[in-house]
């Protein structure tokens, strides 16, 4: 039974953790293309 409950945790931890690791990934590439551009414009 305990088992089964770590599992579920577990599922449901990596569930609301995905979207949040997909905005960090998009947040750091928003900020090297912002980078980028304003080194560019230089």
């Amino acid at each position: 039974m305990l088992r089964a409950v770590k599992r579920f945790i577990k599922i449901v931890f990596l569930i609301l953790l995905s979207p949040f690791v997909l905005f960090m990934l998009g947040l750091v590439l928003a900020i090297v293309r912002l980078g980028d551009f304003l080194t560019d414009d230089d």
